[in-house]
């Protein structure tokens, strides 16, 4: 288990299938309506479960900074 309050999550109207955490006092993460419409429940559960895992463990910390 996570245990991580989840960041904010906003849908990006874009047709090719994405997804990205950014932010680093704020971070939020970002799905595209590509990925939304081309994936199932449990293949979007794993992407957030991924991007959260970058949450947890700081990588936004990286992108912010790069």
């Amino acid at each position: 288990m996570l245990e991580v309050q989840p960041p904010h999550l906003f849908i990006q109207n874009d047709p090719f299938p994405n997804a990205y955490t950014y932010g680093y006092t704020n971070p939020f993460v970002v799905v595209t309506t590509g990925l939304l419409k081309d994936f199932d429940e449990d293949e979007l559960t794993f992407i957030l479960g991924h991007e959260l895992g970058h949450f947890k463990c700081g990588h936004t910390l990286y992108n912010t900074v790069a």
